[in-house]
């Protein structure tokens, strides 16, 4: 079976995430597994990341806005030369291009839906789909309430992480500062960065912590947090690192004593997964999309969501935790029960596979 992974752009996000782990890990070689990315937006070393011998990587150099033909043209003729048995889609606008070629090649054409729905229009099209595959419940219960399909027609898959669980290393000096580590794309409205630095200047934040916050990742608010940081006069505690491979946030998550996930919205919890297995106190914002990925319990700790004073109202019990060594974690069993079996990347490999058979 001959696969086509078809996507716009290639940078630091939970697709291009979900799609190295694929290609990677997955059963295949560069004969039967095709990436095709169709802007000329890509960071090459992200890119690195893939098996050469896993996948052959395909790019049409379209301009973003360009109604210049020749890409198109490249992309029928790349279609008709790779006969693939699947085109599976990360965008629902891109089968507008692949559902004119199902003239010339017999391809089945497969979504995978990334995002909470948002605009009624633009979702009528996935009815155009063979199979849609939802990342979570949430965002199929509120897709659905949108456009109805038929139960045949869809799926929810999670979005499966390779297995690397870390052992949780004690701090070695009480007198060392918290360390604090947010990932995620730079945009506040979505990822609510924000709410850290605003929890730091609460009323409820611990009294004369010392404290450092890394923000791995890059986004259009940047700027904005950038001079946040300053407004609440701890521009010297908090750094933005840029975007970082997986094995470079590993790295980095050995020295940090706090991981925060502070979404206001999101369709699945990709990085919240990511972070449990760094086996850190972890705070998370209470949306449904995480609420659906972690057990009922101490771990991880969660605060109403958008709500800065909540924040540091939870932040100042898991400093106490930290600092007394009291710590609620995830057992070693409990976590290979519910979290690794759940949501391994071979797992969903093999889901999509028999979605592919199926379609």
């Amino acid at each position: 079976m001959k696969t086509l992974h078809l996507i716009w752009s290639f940078g630091h996000g939970g697709i291009e995430n979900l799609l190295i782990n694929i290609i990677n890990n997955g059963n295949h070689n560069k004969k039967s597994m095709f990436l095709l990315i169709i802007n000329d937006d890509f960071d090459k070393q992200i890119l690195k990341q893939l098996d050469p011998d896993k996948c052959t990587q395909i790019y049409l150099h379209r301009s973003r806005s360009s109604r210049d033909i020749k890409p198109w043209v490249k992309l029928f003729r790349v279609i008709s030369e790779i006969k693939p048995n699947i085109i599976h889609h990360h965008r629902q606008n891109s089968i507008l291009l692949t559902f004119v070629s199902k003239l010339f090649v017999n391809h089945k054409d497969i979504l995978t839906f990334h995002y909470l729905p948002d605009d009624q229009e633009k979702l009528k099209i996935i009815r155009l789909f063979d199979h849609v595959i939802f990342i979570s419940k949430s965002v199929e219960s509120q897709t659905h309430r949108i456009v109805k399909l038929k139960k045949s027609k869809n799926s929810v898959v999670y979005n499966g992480i390779p297995s690397r669980r870390r052992k949780y290393s004690a701090r070695k000096d009480e007198d060392e500062s918290i360390g604090i580590a947010c990932v995620g794309r730079l945009n506040h409205l979505q990822k609510g960065q924000h709410l850290i630095l605003n929890a730091t200047i609460s009323p409820h934040f611990p009294r004369n912590l010392v404290f450092k916050i890394t923000f791995i990742g890059d986004g259009d608010s940047r700027e904005y947090l950038e001079s946040l940081a300053r407004e609440n006069k701890i521009k010297s505690r908090v750094s933005f690192v840029g975007p970082k491979s997986q094995d470079e946030i590993s790295s980095l998550m050995q020295h940090v004593d706090i991981i925060i996930q502070p979404s206001i919205s999101e369709g699945f919890g990709l990085s919240l997964l990511e972070a449990i297995q760094f086996n850190k106190p972890l705070v998370i914002s209470d949306i449904p999309a995480f609420k659906e990925v972690c057990l009922p319990g101490e771990y991880p700790q969660y605060f109403k969501c958008g709500d800065a004073d909540s924040l540091a109202s939870v932040l100042h019990t898991v400093t106490q935790e930290i600092l007394s060594g009291e710590l609620s974690l995830i057992d070693g069993q409990i976590y290979d029960d519910n979290y690794s079996k759940k949501y391994s990347i071979v797992k969903t490999i093999a889901e999509y596979e028999k979605i592919y058979k199926n379609a």
